[in-house]
């Protein structure tokens, strides 16, 4: 879900942890690279959904570990946070979309109404499977998973503490789940279907976990995602971000794999990767480059709107070549307006919330800008 602008730290002596941001926003391109050039990059998209899913789980988790620091989780503040953050752009796309298709009279207007329904209440990765219709929201099946993922994790996590078991107890216990998660990951494309095993929440949710477990490990450690690590370190964040980038692309072009085969061979491996990105990328400076993380500042509504733009058809006419390549274009703008314009304004409506001991969110950016007090857990 899986991607907001890093604002001014308000406490002395916090620090952006930039990385992050480059990395959301590499994603998104990924993404985009997929959806733009069809089978050129076709597993850059699944790739890219990937790295949103471990980095949602990390940043969810890191924020509610520091609500937990406090004593619990105030479900109503966390739940208020993220209908702020998610839904009144989705709400946009919505709204703006069937006057869109109206414009440039495209025929899909007669049948759009189901899909936007469908993708405003979260539950487009399980619709697919049960309704008949048609979308351009589909690329929301991330988002529903995200979704239903913030309405169970908290609360189990809630659970997990409120059992007095160590640190390290529950970090074994999120590991566990993780594994098996992931073991009906693999299950259900054999005995459901592959679509299956890659659009519902149960399939998905070992991906989230993964970065949920690498949250508590790095509390329970003290680790500081920020130090400044060089060397051995340095090497293998560049070897994983190599990987990452290359791996997809070969698994496209290498192997003729059937619809979801190469999302099937490729998630877990990219989402270790990811892990290593998440906790040695601080120097990476492709991750830290202003362009790429400026990109992860837009990265949400970049998502949500590139897909509608690219399934325009004017007069019945799709996109193709570089119509398809200056469709996806369009969206930069379209999503930096959104961003500035609109969601940035509703997201100024909730107050920061800062606290004395563990790690710390700068919630108008959705967690990815973090700072951490010295305290130790």
């Amino acid at each position: 879900m899986i991607l907001c602008m890093s604002l001014e730290q308000r406490q002395q002596g916090s620090r952006r942890i930039r990385h992050l941001d480059g990395l959301r926003g590499m994603a998104v391109l990924m993404v985009l690279a997929c959806h733009a050039s069809g089978t050129l990059a076709g597993e850059l998209g699944g790739t890219g959904v990937t790295v949103f899913f471990v980095l949602s789980g990390y940043l969810i988790t890191t924020l509610l570990i520091r609500d937990l620091s406090r004593g619990s989780i105030d479900f109503r503040q966390f739940y208020l946070r993220r209908t702020l953050r998610l839904v009144p752009a989705l709400l946009l796309v919505v709204a703006l979309v069937p006057f869109l298709y109206w414009v440039v009279d495209d025929p899909a207007l007669t049948g759009v109404s189901t899909g936007l329904l469908v993708a405003v209440t979260y539950c487009m990765n399980y619709a697919v499977f049960f309704m008949d219709f048609d979308t351009v929201l589909y690329q929301t099946w991330s988002l529903a998973v995200e979704e239903q993922f913030y309405l169970v994790w908290p609360v189990a996590l809630m659970g997990l503490a409120s059992r007095q078991r160590s640190p390290l107890a529950r970090e074994r216990i999120v590991l566990l789940a993780t594994v098996v998660a992931l073991a009906w990951r693999l299950l259900a494309a054999f005995i459901i279907s592959p679509k299956w095993a890659h659009d519902t929440f149960d399939s998905n949710a070992g991906l989230l976990l993964l970065g949920c477990w690498l949250a508590l490990r790095l509390n329970r450690t003290g680790y500081d995602i920020r130090a400044s690590h060089r060397g051995a370190r340095n090497t293998i964040a560049w070897i994983a971000l190599a990987v990452m980038i290359v791996a997809p692309l070969a698994v496209t072009h290498l192997f003729d794999l059937p619809p979801y085969g190469g999302s099937f061979i490729l998630a877990v491996p990219i989402a270790l990767l990811s892990l290593v990105l998440i906790v040695y990328g601080q120097h990476i400076w492709v991750l830290t480059n202003p362009v790429l993380m400026w990109f992860g500042t837009i990265s949400y509504g970049l998502y949500l709107w590139h897909a509608p733009l690219l399934g325009l058809a004017p007069g019945g006419e799709g996109f193709v070549g570089w119509e398809r390549i200056a469709a996806t274009l369009a969206a930069v703008p379209v999503a930096a307006a959104s961003w500035y314009l609109y969601e940035r304004r509703i997201l100024s409506w909730r107050q920061p919330q800062h606290g004395p001991v563990g790690l710390e969110i700068d919630l108008r950016s959705e967690g990815q800008s973090l700072s951490e007090s010295r305290h130790r857990t």
